[in-house]
């Protein structure tokens, strides 16, 4: 038995290094019609056709068979109406074939259209969640130089680590940095810090001054000596963001900086 191939139209096909996935679209004996069921497996396409390979099942001639595969391919191509790649390869099946050992005729009678998977775009909550991350590594970055660097002896820096609106709780993403910050100091006794607390919107000292008390606490109570910290609030005074125009001008007012000194 074989099962006969022929190329219709050959083109140069180089796949990108991405994911693909195929979609079976299978026919009756001996027909060419896209039944109801099988039709909206490409009509709810939404990613690019870069290959379409048709296939006949053993029975039949050669030349039967090509024209079969064809009117599939051709069947195919007209309900996909767009988004198929300038370069895509269309085959139709007809070479000699290694049969497999459990043949099941109905899985030939069929067209494979191969489709580029893409990236799924990023959402807004993961850009987000990325600069997070970002902002962390930088704060450890800037950690380190100033450890590093011998001739500065005190360095403010500028934590990210943000609040919910109207509390001293450190949003998750950010938790992060306090363990950045209390490894830093853990590592490194020679270390003294002033931690200042900061509000948003409107004048809140109580507010400021929860906050850094906060990450002092948060420090204190993963043992590190209360004679290395200090902690103070500064309400809405000292913001960093000036005029708070949008809610992200606001987010990074809601803020805690740590003032760091080698003793």
């Amino acid at each position: 038995m074989r099962i006969f191939v022929t190329f219709f139209f050959l083109f140069q096909l180089l796949f990108a290094s991405g994911q693909q996935d195929t979609i079976s679209v299978f026919f009756d004996f001996n027909s060419f019609e896209l039944s109801k069921d099988e039709l909206p497996k490409i009509e709810n396409r939404t990613a690019r056709v870069l290959k379409l390979v048709a296939y006949t099942d053993t029975v039949g001639s050669e030349r039967s068979n090509n024209q079969l595969a064809l009117n599939r391919m051709e069947a195919v191509r007209g309900s996909l109406k767009n988004g198929i790649a300038d370069s895509a390869a269309i085959l139709i099946v007809g070479k000699k074939y290694k049969i497999p050992e459990v043949y099941v005729a109905a899985d030939w009678r069929r067209v494979d259209v191969i489709l580029e998977v893409t990236t799924k775009p990023a959402s807004q909550e993961d850009i987000r969640l990325a600069k997070v991350n970002e902002e962390n590594e930088s704060v450890k970055d800037q950690l380190v130089e100033f450890l590093q660097d011998t001739t500065v002896t005190e360095q403010k820096i500028y934590l990210t680590i943000q609040f919910y609106p109207g509390l001293p709780v450190v949003l998750p993403e950010y938790e992060a940095q306090l363990w950045t910050l209390f490894d830093f100091m853990r590592y490194n006794e020679n270390l003294s810090i002033e931690i200042h607390g900061h509000v948003c919107c409107a004048d809140d000292y109580p507010l400021s001054y929860q906050r850094a008390r906060m990450v002092y606490e948060f420090l204190q109570s993963r043992t590190i000596s209360v004679k290395r910290m200090k902690y103070e609030g500064f309400s809405n005074k000292r913001p960093k963001i000036s005029p708070e125009v949008t809610d992200l001008d606001r987010q990074q007012n809601r803020r805690v900086e740590v003032i760091f000194r080698k003793n």
